[in-house]
């Protein structure tokens, strides 16, 4: 990240470092991190000048820089246990021992998200090992980042071609990993199988192809990012909000701070969807329509946590934190929940009780609906759910796996639409007033969802057995 090396460059230059080049060494790269790392008054990390296996790069690359080899000659013995290895662990162990310790790096990677918000686009890190994927997130969500690209740095003898890299060729080593179409050794159709490889490398094949993964990817959500939501034209129905009570009695209403009301169609959708799962299997309500007031209250609760958890991030940076969890009140596309037409489920069993769909994580780690790693079981129950209410005609919010919506923008940008049927919508305060006074009342003991837990737990104040993600949402 250039601007950060822009931003050191007085004391990079104080360190004898060129602020205007990539360190090309494994002693330089430490240098320049040292030099760039920033913590707050507990040590805690701020930005981070390089951490050795963020991004794309791995113990391995680094000790395939310093020729080590993971196999013997016949492939039959590991030999990790190597000079060239233990030399090249020794330097992932320094690298992050220079930014205060593994554990405390990985405390900060845990903040970590992706597109607007990943760390490198806002100088959270300022050096990273990646491969060339990422110069399409970079052109979509940081077309402005002022950024440079360099070879990944080597041991310092390999680079200056001295002692064991004397007759090396090479002086920079990388690695190259993929997907290839092969033939194996005694295949039985080589004939077919290479017309196959032929064909699906071919203008036609490439474009079944990617139709397919269109439509895959139509399937999984598309990104909402907010300049989408406000090309959707607005064609409001009239559709009245109805009870979710009377028209949506397999629904459970899950807590008593949900105002149990959608529009006509949703709670329509809803029934199916709830009538639809397996036996033992319930859906829960936990939160529907929102009047606007309440939507605004937690959006500015979010940007004040927001701001206590994240002092070092601008204003830009911190509306793309909070509009990660939250709906902005200040844009020409309404927040879908105060349209009526955007509801949140949870899976729960006979007794009412949620089921785990997060497992081995929190809540707030899994919100992405298709988090990879899950526990086999915590899927299965996922799918059960996900499943549900894509078939009852909701699209899913790709971030949020509790999130369902119809008919507003954010359901548009998600199913290629260009129009809406649903804007805001009010509903008499008297149908509501008892739901709304008993949320007011839980707000209050609502604690900073963006801090760590550690801090949290230090501080009484702070204290709290509700996850993240139920307080951020």
């Amino acid at each position: 990240n250039r601007t950060i090396f822009r931003q050191k460059a007085a004391e990079l230059r104080a360190a004898g470092l060129d602020p205007e080049r990539a360190p090309r060494t494994w002693s330089e790269i430490a240098a320049y991190s040292k030099v760039i790392t920033e913590r707050d008054k507990k040590g805690n990390l701020i930005r981070a000048g390089f951490m050795p296996n963020y991004g794309n790069s791995w113990l391995y690359i680094y000790a395939f820089q310093n020729n080590a080899s993971f196999l013997s000659a016949d492939g039959r013995t590991c030999t990790m246990a190597t000079p060239e290895t233990e030399q090249a662990l020794k330097f992932v162990v320094d690298g992050y021992d220079a930014i205060g310790g593994y554990e405390r790096a990985k405390t900060f990677e845990s903040g970590f998200q992706g597109n607007e918000n990943d760390p490198f686009t806002l100088g959270k890190v300022a050096m990273k090992i990646d491969g060339d994927w990422v110069l399409a997130g970079l052109a979509r969500f940081a077309p402005k980042l002022d950024f440079g690209a360099a070879p990944a740095p080597v041991p310092d003898d390999r680079y200056n071609h001295v002692g064991r890299f004397k007759n090396e060729k090479d002086t920079f080593i990388t690695w190259v990993g993929g997907y290839s179409y092969a033939i194996p050794k005694g295949a039985h159709n080589i004939e077919d199988a290479w017309t196959y490889i032929k064909w699906a490398e071919s203008l036609e094949g490439q474009r079944v192809y990617a139709d397919a993964q269109s439509a895959w990817d139509r399937s999984k959500g598309r990104p909402e990012p907010i300049r989408a939501l406000n090309r959707i034209a607005e064609r409001e129905s009239g559709e009245p909000l109805v009870s979710l009570i009377e028209g949506a009695p397999s629904l459970v209403i899950h807590r008593p701070a949900v105002i149990p009301y959608l529009r006509e169609t949703v709670v329509a959708m809803v029934e199916r969807a709830a009538s639809s799962l397996p036996e033992g299997y319930r859906l829960g309500a936990v939160d529907a329509w929102r009047p606007f007031v309440r939507q605004q209250r937690i959006y500015d609760f979010l940007w004040e946590s927001a701001k206590e958890a994240f002092p070092h991030r601008d204003d830009v940076a911190l509306r793309r934190t909070v509009c990660r969890w939250v709906a902005p009140v200040d844009q020409k596309a309404p927040p879908g929940h105060c349209t009526g037409e955007a509801i949140d489920v949870f899976l729960l069993d006979e007794s009412g009780e949620a089921i785990d769909v997060w497992s081995p994580y929190d809540r707030w780690q899994a919100a992405s609906t298709y988090t990879l790693g899950l526990i086999e079981s915590v899927h299965a129950a996922r799918t059960i759910l996900v499943e549900a209410m894509l078939a009852a005609g909701f699209s899913n919010c790709r971030d949020e796996w509790w999130h369902y919506s119809y008919g507003d923008a954010g359901w548009a940008v998600r199913m290629g639409e260009t129009s809406c049927s649903y804007g805001l919508v009010e509903l008499a305060p008297d149908l509501y007033a008892e739901q709304e006074e008993i949320w007011v009342e839980a707000f209050k003991e609502r604690t900073n969802p963006f801090l760590p837990p550690e801090e949290k737990a230090a501080d009484p104040k702070l204290a709290d057995s509700s996850s993240a993600d139920e307080k951020a949402a």
